[in-house]
């Protein structure tokens, strides 16, 4: 089934896909960056959403923002595009955008949500572009997917980074454990870079955030929290070859986010940034499954 909503604290049109066992639950904010703010198993919230900061100016620091053109922070918050700097804001400017409802409703493989954003004579400003991005939720069995089509509407080559930013809550980062498939991991806390293990537990410090930057990434990153027993797992394409993980323990929430670039590609790795020629577009998908310990399901 699928349903229109009010959420009305941001007094927006908030739309909530619906598995057809009525298991899974999302809510996206198309006014909001087009971004998921709920996903809930058997009426159990996994995303981490927080209404102040929906409320306020700044960029969305909850739910799932969507990451496009750049991914992460650029050197001076500049981007370099054919000898001209530009302004970009951090994770670049899908995220605070209003996206426009293409299509809604259910169908043999579940219940789905179009949008799209579309540069106009705001983004480019920042981003010298014409370009169209849509997404397309979609709820299919125990699972949640994102497909995505990026189009380079321009008459040039177009340059450029994207992936997502899914908040989870977690009830304690130290009894968080991730299960890794990926070539190196870079830890900036330890100022170390090594092969990726398959298991990974932050090494504990006491400090303000903790972050991993991964590379060679395949198919999907996940964790196990043994505090509540959530199991969350990102699976993507081949398109996001970069994962970062990042967590305020405090805030109680972890990231697990599929990059396609690292941060500051356009300074540092500009040969890792997407170009995609005059007319062209690019495909990719991401897709979100979470689940309880099977020894969680049997202390409840």
């Amino acid at each position: 089934m699928h349903e229109i909503e009010t959420y009305r604290i941001l007094e927006q049109e908030k739309l909530v896909l619906e598995s057809s066992d009525g298991g899974l639950r999302a809510a996206i904010l198309p006014a909001r960056g087009g971004m998921l703010v709920s996903l809930k198993k058997d009426g159990e919230e996994f995303i981490y959403c927080d209404p102040d900061n929906l409320l306020s100016e700044d960029r969305p620091k909850c739910g799932m923002p969507v990451l496009f053109p750049v991914c992460g922070k650029l050197k001076e918050d500049v981007c370099p595009i054919d000898g001209t700097l530009y302004p970009m804001p951090m994770h670049g400017l899908a995220q605070k955008e209003v996206w426009e409802i293409l299509d809604t409703g259910w169908g043999q493989n579940g219940a789905y949500l179009r949008l799209r954003f579309t540069s106009d004579a705001f983004t480019e400003r920042s981003f010298p572009y014409q370009f169209c991005v849509e997404l397309e939720y979609r709820i299919k069995g125990d699972q949640l997917y994102v497909f995505q089509t990026y189009k380079n509407q321009s008459e040039k080559p177009m340059y450029f980074s994207f992936g997502f930013h899914p908040y989870f809550y977690i009830s304690s980062l130290q009894q968080t454990e991730f299960r890794l498939h990926a070539r190196e991991i870079w830890i900036p806390s330890e100022q170390s870079r090594n092969p990726a293990p398959e298991r990974f537990l932050f090494p504990w410090k006491g400090i303000r955030e903790y972050g991993a930057m991964m590379s060679g990434c395949k198919e999907s990153v996940s964790f196990l929290d043994k505090g509540n027993g959530h199991m969350v797992e990102v699976a993507f394409s081949q398109e996001f070859p970069y994962a970062l993980l990042w967590s305020r323990p405090e805030k109680h929430f972890v990231c697990l986010e599929p990059w396609s670039a690292p941060a500051d590609a356009f300074h540092i790795a500009p040969d890792t940034l997407t170009c995609l020629g005059a007319g062209e577009s690019l495909n990719a998908e991401i897709s979100i499954r979470i689940d309880i310990s099977d020894e969680e399901k049997r202390r409840r």
